[in-house]
């Protein structure tokens, strides 16, 4: 759902209103359609942070060298869901693990 608010031309909220205006004189249905997107965006944020503290966790506890860059790049990833952070991100820490036998 994120995906296509994102990447949207124009405010969905605009064509939404728009649309019910005609069924919803009073805009409840509008209220409550903005409440939803509103919902989307902070659990994408939650999500984000989540997957920011994992990363860090992973990446710390392990004692790899490089902790920041890709803390920074699963938050971003995160927010953005066109790929997963736990695969573009995390498995790299369980791969240099591997290699070096730790």
């Amino acid at each position: 759902a994120l995906f296509y608010l994102l990447s949207a031309e124009e405010s969905c909220l605009a064509v939404v209103g728009e649309f019910l205006r005609v069924v919803d004189q009073n805009q409840v249905i509008f209220a409550i359609t903005e409440k939803v997107m509103r919902a989307v965006l902070v659990s994408a944020l939650k999500m984000s942070a989540f997957h920011a503290l994992f990363t860090w966790l992973l990446y710390s506890f392990g004692q790899l060298p490089i902790v920041v860059v890709p803390t920074v790049l699963s938050a971003i990833l995160a927010l953005v869901p066109k790929v997963s952070p736990v695969w573009s991100i995390s498995v790299w820490a369980a791969g240099y693990l591997w290699l070096h036998n730790q």
